[in-house]
């Protein structure tokens, strides 16, 4: 292979070989490669913080769904009436009752216990039919696991929202007339 000599200043000198002499990077073309990975980086956090914050409230909300299901079919398979009661900026809490009978209905102490919730999530909104209430129930009684809102009203929406981001919400409507829970997304 037959080289030269590269002359940068008088003090200094450097072998290169012919093909070599025009394939370097320059400082400038380094520099604007870093600040578009930069650029493309700054851009995916953003994007991985907006899907992780909307996982989180759809897998909050999923869990209460099946958390209210589960209450049904407890009330359909034991002598037991089962329910959730839902408070503005608290947990929700899971009711229990004694069942009577048909008659008299469930009991009136019930025992309550804290269901297992997110500390990222918090009940922003109650609203029962038009009206916004700070508490409401929901009570499934046996044998059919048949739904009563507290204080009666024919449906109840529930919205959930991230402590740390208000505007990322979910709403759980649930309808007594068909016994229906349906989870609505709401986008900013």
């Amino acid at each position: 292979m037959k080289t030269q000599k590269v002359a940068l200043s008088e003090r200094t000198t450097i072998l290169a070989s012919p093909r070599r002499l025009g394939l370097a990077f320059t400082l400038l073309e380094i520099v604007i490669v870093i600040g578009i990975i930069l650029l493309l980086a700054t851009l995916g956090i953003g994007s991985y913080s907006a899907a992780r914050r909307s996982l989180t409230i759809d897998l909050e909300t999923d869990k209460l769904v099946q958390l209210v299901s589960s209450l049904r079919e407890i009330s359909k398979t034991s002598p037991q009436c089962a329910g959730i009661r839902f408070e503005t900026n608290r947990p929700s809490q899971k009711i229990v009752y004694a069942y009577k009978n048909s008659v008299e209905g469930c009991e009136k102490n019930g025992i309550l216990t804290p269901t297992n919730g997110s500390s990222e999530v918090t009940i922003t909104g109650i609203q029962q039919g038009t009206v916004i209430v700070k508490t409401a129930s929901l009570l499934f009684t046996p044998p059919l696991g048949t739904l009563q809102i507290q204080p009666t009203a024919e449906n109840l929406s529930i919205t959930l929202a991230l402590k740390n981001s208000p505007t990322v919400r979910r709403t759980i409507s649930f309808e007594l007339t068909t016994g229906k829970i349906e989870k609505i997304i709401e986008r900013p």
